[in-house]
């Protein structure tokens, strides 16, 4: 009987959970593979709604999530976690998709043990090694542990071209696509709130942040955005999902909490977040991952950062970069609503 091949699939937030699924399920259904998944939770809620979502088991959970957790905790358990499965399954190969820290410690993890590593989702650049931080480090570093190397774009595949790198990139498109798809004709969101938000015919945008690089003072100045901006359009709702990091909730309950028009969040379950995209006149983001799904589903995105990795987006004109700059921030947004005339 023909060995099969030990996949070892490791994640640790949303959106590599969300991303790594339609390859989780493809694995499952490929009799020549044996699956083996491994969750970090490094973002323990929000991981974990993901793998309800997309049904999928993590046979190992490392369970590492510490309040107020830094780079080097979270760097640290991942790998001696990952380090222990790995001498437990000695699996014929590791697969991480991305740039988060769990990418990246669970990488150096499989290559310590000269295992080999599969990197989804490699080639995206800022050029910036400290911009965003520290996932333009990690996706670098990563790439030279790599044995192979799944690009998503000819953009991804040119930047690896740059660097030298030649072999062993293949170019496989995004998963995020398929993902989203699977979503609209599986999901059937049960969130009340976002049931009302879609039904009252009013024109919505879905604002998220959460990047280390918009911490404090960036933060501040786009609260301010956003509160100016709710007094302009008073006819549209503003959806804010917080993220659950005490750097983000504390700034945004603090500064926005009296606006009306304005409705701040929990973090939502990915059905209901999909659907809010999905029924948003724009998006105001510093995400990679809604990067991609505003370009998926035709949304004009406001980015919220100085660069961005995924310089397809702006070139297309789906999205802007405008950074922390309130009066950036204030400018596109009245710019995109008076071209497309949604107000």
């Amino acid at each position: 009987m023909k060995k099969q091949i030990k996949i070892l699939t490791v994640f640790g937030t949303r959106p590599e959970a969300i991303k790594l699924a339609p390859f989780i399920k493809a694995v499952e259904s490929d009799s020549e593979c044996l699956n083996i998944t491994c969750a970090t939770t490094q973002h323990r809620e929000l991981q974990n709604e993901a793998l309800d979502l997309f049904t999928i088991k993590s046979h190992y959970n490392l369970d590492i999530v510490h309040k107020n957790q830094d780079l080097s905790y979270i760097s640290c358990a991942v790998l001696k976690g990952v380090t222990n499965v790995l001498t437990q399954e000695r699996p014929d190969f590791v697969v991480v998709q991305g740039d988060t820290t769990t990418a990246f410690t669970a990488a150096l993890a499989a290559f310590y043990q000269k295992i080999p590593v599969v990197h989804v989702e490699a080639g995206l650049r800022t050029g910036d090694i400290s911009s965003p931080f520290p996932e333009e480090a990690h996706r670098v570093l990563i790439l030279k542990m790599a044995k192979l190397r799944m690009v998503p774009t000819e953009m991804a595949k040119e930047n690896l071209s740059k660097e030298g790198i030649v072999d062993n990139v293949f170019m496989v498109g995004n998963t995020i696509v398929d993902s989203v798809d699977w979503g609209l004709k599986n999901f059937a969101p049960n969130n009340e709130f976002i049931k009302q938000i879609i039904e009252n015919g009013k024109q919505k945008i879905l604002i998220t942040v959460h990047r280390r690089e918009n911490f404090g003072k960036p933060l501040e100045e786009i609260c301010s955005a956003i509160k100016e901006l709710c007094k302009q359009y008073p006819e549209v709702d503003f959806i804010w999902p917080v993220h659950p990091n005490p750097n983000v909730i504390i700034i945004v309950r603090e500064t926005l909490q009296q606006t009306s028009n304005l409705y701040i969040t929990k973090p939502l379950l990915y059905d209901a977040l999909l659907t809010l995209i999905k029924h948003s006149s724009i998006l105001i983001s510093d995400s990679g991952r809604i990067q991609e799904e505003a370009c998926i589903l035709g949304k004009k995105i406001i980015v919220l950062r100085e660069e961005t990795e995924r310089m397809e987006i702006i070139e297309a004109r789906i999205g802007t970069l405008v950074g922390s700059n309130k009066e950036r921030i204030i400018t596109e947004v009245h710019k995109v609503l008076s071209e497309s005339k949604i107000v």
